[in-house]
């Protein structure tokens, strides 16, 4: 499997080979990001990053800088099951349930047979390009920085549970129309574009560190089985926004 973070690494040590023969700057950085208002499917705020850059000061105190990055969202186990009107293959309607009905107590009870769970993962994870303008504050150790980004992201949905479409659940035996048993990955990359905006400490000659506000573009891929739709099993993509707060220490080379 290629692995994003070693690539990155060979990046850095290319990029500091380069360092000292051209009028470029050459660093590396890595940090957290979590996210900023809802997490989305993930359920998990949390994400970590890693990057390299390259940067070249203009005619005045500004600079221009490019930079490769690899981010990684976690992500968390969820129960997805839609309980409630499910539908068997050729469309015959029944119900998707959880519990079955006890008369005499007047109360739901589970009792195994008829259970359906529908059990989702939502990973996020890949590589962005971004360009910027770095200009210092006065004579502060501070800079502002802004810019734009174009986002590679990989949305995958792993998908875990057993659906049962069944009749008559309060009856002593029910009619189940359909059985769908899953367990299964769906994906879906992207390319988007984004923004960020933040400050930078530069601390001495080579450490530096960073505190942006980053906006991600991409697809985010959701499975549907046929008992939710009575059609067959297919998979649909949303455009969706990441939003996270990044906190990052680097070395400039």
């Amino acid at each position: 499997m290629h692995n994003p973070s070693r690539s990155l690494a060979l990046a850095a040590i290319l990029a500091g080979s380069l360092g000292a023969q051209s009028p470029w700057g050459f660093g590396a950085k890595f940090g957290v990001a979590p996210t900023v208002g809802t997490p989305g499917e993930q359920r998990n705020r949390g994400s970590v990053l890693c990057a390299v850059q390259g940067e070249r000061r203009l005619g005045g105190r500004g600079l221009v800088f490019v930079e490769l990055n690899y981010r990684y969202f976690r992500s968390v186990q969820f129960e997805a099951t839609r309980f409630g009107a499910g539908f068997a293959p050729g469309g015959a309607a029944g119900q998707i349930t959880r519990w079955a009905f006890d008369a005499s107590a007047g109360l739901p009870r589970a009792d195994g047979r008829y259970d359906s769970v529908d059990i989702r993962k939502n990973l996020l994870e890949g590589m962005g390009l971004q360009a910027g303008y770095r200009h210092p504050l006065a004579r502060s150790l501070w800079s502002l920085q802004a810019g734009v980004s174009l986002n590679a992201l990989k949305s995958t949905q792993e998908v875990i549970g057993s659906l049962k479409v069944v009749r008559n659940r309060e009856a002593a035996t029910p009619t189940v129309l359909a059985t769908e048993n899953m367990l299964l990955d769906v994906s879906k990359s992207s390319l988007r574009p984004g923004c960020f905006a933040g400050l930078r400490a530069d601390l001495d000659a080579h450490l530096f560190m960073e505190c942006n506000l980053n906006l991600a573009g991409y697809s985010e891929v959701n499975y549907l089985p046929a008992s939710y739709t009575g059609r067959p099993a297919a998979s649909e993509s949303r455009n969706r926004t990441k939003a996270s707060l990044e906190f990052n220490a680097g070395l400039r080379f």
